[in-house]
């Protein structure tokens, strides 16, 4: 399961990608305490690393940092047997694919909170994506617990103001009174 972020809140692809044809918002977030607060999940944060699927170098290098890692752990402790290594191996594999996307989304500059199971887990929601069911988790909050959010940026479209007078309202009836709601520096029209 994956929470993907954008290193940036103000990117044309971003909003002809993500905005659905309509006027798009995007929430920035404290890092620290938004990492804090997945920390119960043990959601790890990791910056995504783009290459072109063609050329494995970044692949292999990202690869053979862990695999030298696992070596170091099975000489250190000599406790590895052939089977226990290789099943090591596919962990961090599956550690790692998370990390990669193809070159061509290199702008969208993102980083995820990456959640791993090895079952199916109870709690597992769907939601209905087109043709596809997406499963997801439903990270449970207390109503004390705000969340960490720091700017919303109302992206380009006819009713920037009208929406972005509404978001502020919102944030204020749902105790968010300090974050900033700023406009896209993007034009509505070239």
């Amino acid at each position: 399961y994956a929470l993907c972020l954008c290193a940036r809140s103000d990117v044309l692809s971003q909003w002809r990608g993500y905005g659905g044809g309509v006027q798009g918002v995007s929430i920035s977030f404290d890092q620290d305490k938004l990492t804090a607060s997945l920390k119960p999940e043990k959601a790890r944060l990791c910056r995504v690393i783009y290459a072109n699927f063609s050329t494995v170098s970044k692949v292999r290098k990202s690869l053979r940092s862990e695999l030298d890692a696992l070596n170091y752990t099975a000489k250190v402790t000599s406790a590895l047997t052939p089977k226990e290594s290789e099943i090591e191996a596919r962990v961090i594999v599956d550690r790692l694919l998370p990390q990669f996307k193809h070159l061509g989304f290199s702008e969208e500059r993102e980083y995820r909170y990456v959640v791993q199971q090895r079952t199916i887990r109870d709690d597992v929601k769907f939601r209905a994506n087109g043709n596809v069911l997406v499963p997801y988790i439903h990270l449970p909050r207390s109503s004390s617990d705000d969340l960490p959010i720091v700017k919303v940026t109302v992206g380009p479209g006819k009713d920037q103001i009208l929406t972005k007078e509404s978001i502020e309202l919102f944030l204020r009836k749902y105790g968010y009174a300090t974050v900033k709601v700023v406009l896209s520096d993007v034009p509505y029209r070239a």
